[in-house]
């Protein structure tokens, strides 16, 4: 389904009386979503026309029970949310269903629900480029993130939240969930008009949960923030290079900037900056682990558990149900720990740092560098508003550099000035010789495919 209301009555109906919600992109690939799906005992699909019609193995001509059995075995029907075939039903019909259910027994079913019951299935975001994991996440998986998320956020009865976030996504969920939890609203919108965000979110305690995306029909979420200058804002969220943190705490200065580590395994966002903490540490780290998450560093090479403040891959114990499916290579080690595929380091304080994706580390003369760390000195530039670095093979090098750049409007582009302005901060041999200007960026739902980037190199 689209990003809509309707996906969000869909979404929350179902968990509400213990339906388990498998949550899907509207542009993911039909053949690709079947391949997981039919892994899912899946009874019912919701979804606009433009995606079902993607579904090879659906018949729009047929009737439920002319379905594909190999692939859906339990499937009892299909919901379009526009109008289609009269084999399948309308939106309009289903809700009409439901009028006459008394509100005692939507109770009834609600409070069977017990902590470790199934709540959601979600994959990660590999669902839309690779091969994606399955994460079966529970009631307690989801809601044990309640209290340190709201807490960091401060968010309380009244408090009203954007969550300018695709709905598919673990950070809508978990967000919603939590929001919803304490008794606050959330603001969800299907376009993004500055008019409008201002109005609702005009009052006391505005919150904003956002990520760092270039999504589709979206402008970016610090463009977001410079048009909209919502003064009374009190904390963002926000994911992205530490230049952009400190960006936006600049164009936000009553608020507090925070950002956030987790993913779709660990059921959302595990730790967090407070606050209260120095700017160093809540603009240049993620923060410390929330207190029932146990996270360890180890050394990819060897795996061996890091020393504090050493490099080494991200690893996490968590109680979430996340599987591998078939078709995707282990994420867990021997001792039950969830590889992140992401590189960090541990403070002594116990402050989480992060390095950058494993995939995105270069090879540059000999040595290991993170993309991530050029990426955010390019981002230091005025002018750049969003800065992507893969490596270029195409020009004999053993490993060159690239990099794509969205500037802010109202600048033109200079690769020469850019350039020039990062030798203050990275050596020579980390300065891209080559920088392509861009505007049309190759997305997977909410994250730039850098596989992609590189085949567009000249």
């Amino acid at each position: 389904m689209d990003d809509s209301s309707r996906y969000l009555e869909v979404m929350l109906g179902a968990v509400l009386v213990g339906v388990v919600p498998v949550l899907f992109s509207e542009v993911t690939r039909g053949r690709r979503m079947l391949t997981y799906a039919a892994q899912m005992d899946v009874r019912m699909i919701f979804g606009t026309a433009s995606f079902l019609d993607r579904l090879p193995e659906l018949d729009a001509e047929a009737t439920p029970a002319g379905m594909d059995k190999a692939i859906f075995p339990a499937l009892d029907e299909v919901i379009r949310m526009t109008s289609g075939p009269e084999s399948t039903s309308s939106y309009a019909d289903f809700l009409q269903r439901g009028v006459d259910v008394p509100d005692e027994l939507v109770f009834d079913e609600a409070v069977k629900l017990l902590a470790s019951d199934s709540l959601v299935v979600i994959f990660t975001s590999a669902v839309t480029t690779g091969t994606p994991k399955i994460c079966m996440l529970s009631n307690y998986d989801i809601l044990r993130r309640v209290v340190p998320f709201t807490g960091h956020m401060r968010i309380v009865a009244g408090s009203r939240v954007w969550i300018p976030l695709h709905m598919f996504q673990i950070g809508f969920f978990a967000a919603v969930s939590a929001v919803f939890s304490v008794g606050a609203t959330v603001i969800v919108s299907e376009t993004f008009e500055s008019g409008m965000a201002r109005t609702l979110l005009k009052g006391k305690r505005s919150r904003m949960p956002i990520r760092f995306i270039r999504a589709i029909g979206y402008r970016s979420s610090i463009t977001w923030i410079f048009c909209l200058r919502i003064f009374f804002l009190t904390h963002v969220a926000l994911l992205g290079p530490m230049a952009l943190l400190a960006r936006a705490q600049r164009a936000l200065p009553q608020a507090a900037v925070l950002t956030t580590y987790g993913g779709a395994e660990v059921g959302g966002a595990m730790s967090m900056p407070s606050d209260t903490d120095r700017a160093e540490v809540r603009l240049g780290s993620v923060g410390r682990p929330y207190p029932d998450q146990e996270v360890r560093i180890v050394d990819p090479e060897n795996g061996h558990v890091c020393e504090a403040g050493d490099v080494g891959e991200i690893q996490i114990l968590a109680p979430s149900r996340a599987r591998d499916s078939s078709l995707h290579g282990s994420s867990y080690t021997a001792d039950g720990w969830i590889r992140m595929n992401d590189l960090g380091a541990i403070s002594n304080e116990g402050v989480l740092y992060f390095h950058g994706r494993l995939s995105d580390m270069l090879n540059i003369q000999g040595k290991i560098v993170s993309a991530l760390t050029i990426e955010a000195a390019l981002s230091e530039h005025p002018a750049v508003l969003v800065a992507q670095v893969v490596a270029d093979n195409k020009r004999g090098a053993a490993q060159s550099l690239a990099a794509f750049i969205e500037l802010r409007p109202g600048y033109l582009g200079d690769a020469e000035d850019i350039q020039n302005f990062c030798r203050a901060r990275l050596p020579d041999a980390q300065i891209p010789p080559s920088i392509i200007f861009t505007t049309d960026w190759p997305m997977a739902a909410s994250k730039i495919q850098k596989p992609l980037l590189r085949e567009l190199l000249p």
